[in-house]
């Protein structure tokens, strides 16, 4: 999802179905009109990090309603909805928190590396062009591919049918 969907997103937005959440986005970037779309998020597997479950035990210790992301002052206490700028600031500190150990630079990364870091492992994980375009909501294929990094050049590369490649040798 964009940032500005994130931080628009009010708690009556979401439904919680057994496969997931479903998320009703009442307006897009291009979505101008105000027909509702649906973004569903399914639960992962119980070793696997879950957005869905971080999103309930969020909502468990913020407010039943209204917007569903706040800002929290230095006092604990929730504040107004976040601003576009602070998703790109929580991106980027998450980063920073695991930059490291995953050989990651965190100026690389803002609230755009969600939607274009979703495309780019689904593309890795081969999913279908026109499977990935209908969760991601995009119209065109040369946009949708532009969001794709680098990393698919190697994704099925001809070469490892010919003779098995060494990963990380010059």
């Amino acid at each position: 999802m964009r940032r500005s969907e994130i931080v628009a997103l009010d708690r009556e937005d979401l439904a919680f179905v057994p496969q997931g959440v479903e998320i009703t986005l009442r307006h897009s970037k291009t979505n101008q009109e105000g027909e509702h779309e649906l973004v569903a998020i399914p639960f992962t597997r119980d070793d696997t990090p879950c957005p869905v479950r971080a999103l309930q035990t969020w909502i468990e210790h913020a407010s039943p309603a209204g917007p569903l992301f706040r800002s929290i002052d230095r006092h604990g206490e929730l504040r107004n909805r976040l601003a576009d700028a602070h998703v790109s600031r929580i991106v980027k500190a998450s980063v920073a928190a695991i930059a490291k150990a995953h050989n990651l630079e965190p100026t690389t990364f803002a609230s755009h590396s969600l939607r274009s870091g979703w495309i780019t492992t689904a593309v890795r994980h081969r999913v279908p062009e026109e499977r990935a375009m209908r969760h991601s909501r995009h119209k065109s294929i040369p946009v949708f591919r532009g969001y794709v990094h680098r990393a698919s050049v190697w994704i099925d590369h001809p070469s490892q049918d010919m003779f098995p490649l060494s990963v990380g040798l010059p």
